[in-house]
């Protein structure tokens, strides 16, 4: 693949990268003998012309498969893989050192993808969803304030809301992931502790979304001298304006989800789904201070819909949920002292099957102190 590429290098467009990224991430899987040092020189091959060719030519589509295929590139190898089971050294070496290209890079070509408002209310939901989710797997914690980042949010949001109903439930997971994921965080809040789950990265964000609601959708971002126009607002009229961008895109998700589960005419949400969701509305009534929708101070306001079939499918298909997943959503439930007996028994009995160590004992502690909120024993 290298020795092609030094050949015509100078023919690959963006749609052609995309595809070589496929390629290498096949013989990632399924070469036992597969160099990670190789492809990662690659990698570093590509840089030069996706700036040349991908940030002057490139359309939403053709980089929201590049930036796809490249995620997928930092994706661990599943266990059946014949790279992670050909021996311990050829699936190690992704996991210690995952294959890259500048973060820098991938903000830029997020940006430029969604420069066309016309383009963006144009795409599927899946291709959203799936630049969403990609963004996920390739940026670091730190970035997740940038400035270009909050930008795609903020097209992403206004070209989304309108049209929830055309999302299928694995686009509204991606999507709700992504927006509490990404904040957005002001000035001086200080970055949430990062986490190795999904279900923690929607907790670390979901606080800030749910501070405020505009009944106004924002005007769509434009990019003039390397910031944006509402940047000349200030960073707290700014961070508002997002944190109330948060508040409803979260809200509406939320609620398209809790519309669909039930509604056979419609395909179901997975029990995952509704868990994430709840437990991004949990953590958003605790932080938000009692404003906002979510606001439960004293023990006031009636619980999301959301939360109610959350718990009774979680109760359901207990398996389906990770332990994380399944004592977010009880915390969610704590917040609003609502008792659910079905799925607070079924958790009792799975919660001994965790095993030992740190990580499970922790989760146990979490769920011991949600029980106590509810006055229930564990």
């Amino acid at each position: 693949m290298a020795e092609g590429w030094q050949l015509y290098k100078g023919k690959f467009d963006t749609v052609a990268m995309a595809a070589l990224l496929r390629r290498l991430r096949h013989a990632q899987l399924q070469d036992p003998g597969f160099d990670p040092v190789a492809a990662q020189r690659l990698l570093d091959d590509l840089v030069p012309r996706l700036r040349s060719v991908g940030l002057r030519f490139g359309k939403l589509r053709d980089i929201t498969a590049y930036l796809h295929a490249l995620a997928k590139l930092r994706s661990p190898a599943p266990s059946g893989s014949s790279a992670s089971g050909g021996g311990a050294t050829p699936g190690a070496a992704p996991a210690a050192a995952p294959l890259s290209q500048p973060d820098e890079l991938v903000l830029d070509l997020a940006l430029f993808a969604t420069r066309h408002r016309t383009e963006l209310l144009h795409a599927s939901p899946q291709r959203l969803a799936t630049l969403l989710w990609a963004l996920m797997r390739l940026l670091p914690p730190q970035l997740y304030g940038s400035e270009r980042l909050q930008v795609v949010l903020d097209r992403v949001a206004q070209a989304s809301l309108g049209r929830l109903q055309n999302f299928a439930p694995l686009d509204l997971r991606w999507a709700v992931l992504a927006f509490a994921t990404f904040g957005p965080h002001g000035p001086s809040t200080k970055a949430a502790a990062p986490t190795v789950t999904a279900a923690a990265g929607l907790a670390q964000s979901g606080a800030a979304g749910a501070a405020s609601t505009g009944p106004v959708a924002p005007e769509w971002p434009r990019v003039a001298g390397g910031e944006t126009a509402a940047a000349a607002e200030g960073a707290v009229n700014v961070v508002t304006r997002r944190q109330s961008r948060n508040a409803r895109v979260i809200k509406a998700l939320c609620d398209e989800l809790a519309a669909r589960s039930g509604n056979l005419a419609l395909p179901q949400p997975e029990p995952r789904d509704l868990a994430l969701a709840a437990h991004a509305l949990g953590l958003a009534a605790v932080t938000a201070g009692g404003a906002g929708p979510y606001s439960t101070t004293g023990g006031a306001g009636a619980p999301p819909a959301l939360l109610v079939k959350a718990a009774v499918e979680a109760a359901r298909s207990l398996p389906a949920l990770s332990g994380e997943e399944a004592v977010g959503l009880v915390e969610a439930l704590a917040v609003w002292g609502l008792r659910q007996t079905a799925l607070l028994e079924a958790l009792k009995d799975a919660a001994g099957r965790w095993g030992e160590g740190e990580q499970a004992e922790a989760l146990r502690g979490r769920l011991r102190a949600a029980y106590a909120r509810l006055s229930a024993d564990f």
